[in-house]
């Protein structure tokens, strides 16, 4: 963005990220046009209407309370300006086609897990997942309305959560399922690892 011309804010809780940003941004002569700030989406240090455009990518899916940051993101978004961002999707069809990984199997793998005796727990999914209404929902509640959709990220198939397809041609099945995506097939529009949503403030 910023070598296309636009001034850039940049976050990240990690000052290690803002190193690493600062040091790329200088190898291409950019660090005039790009501000580095630490915080994170729950509390963004910025008067409000600052931003005309927000990228929010890889961002929802770790927070522990979305609901606040895309209050934030509303809130520092000037009037019509846009949000651009990303949700891991809970009905993407990696997750769809392996019952290790299936939502609609969770209760039938804890019942299970029951039957069995184990007690021992199993480590959490990281990544919080929602499904495109529930993304929708969370960011209609902010004051931000969706106008456009997508979807992106067609691997890695698994079945009982080892590979299936690795390497040449889990890619090109990657890029095969995306072109298909993006021509607008139904069954796929809507099933990569990602859901992407452009939503307007007015």
């Amino acid at each position: 963005l910023a070598s296309r011309g636009y001034t850039v804010t940049a976050m990240d809780p990690l000052p290690a990220m803002l190193r690493l940003t600062a040091a790329r941004a200088a190898r291409r002569g950019l660090s005039n046009r790009i501000r580095l700030m630490q915080g994170d989406a729950h509390f963004l240090a910025c008067h409000a209407g600052s931003f005309g455009v927000i990228l929010a990518l890889g961002v929802f899916p770790w927070l522990h309370a979305p609901e606040a940051a895309a209050a934030e993101i509303a809130r520092v978004l000037e009037p019509n300006g846009v949000l651009i961002a990303s949700a891991d999707n809970r009905w993407r069809i990696t997750q769809m086609l392996d019952p290790k990984l299936s939502p609609i199997l969770a209760s039938a793998r804890q019942l299970a897990r029951q039957l069995r005796g184990a007690s021992r727990r199993l480590p959490d999914e990281p990544p919080q997942a929602h499904s495109r209404r529930e993304f929708d929902a969370l960011l209609t509640t902010a004051g931000l309305h969706p106008i456009a959709h997508g979807t992106c990220g067609f691997g890695p198939f698994t079945w009982l959560g080892e590979p299936l397809a690795g390497g040449t041609i889990g890619v090109g099945l990657d890029r095969y399922l995306q072109r298909r995506a993006d021509a607008g097939c139904s069954a796929l529009r809507m099933a990569g690892q990602h859901i992407l949503t452009v939503c307007s403030k007015s």
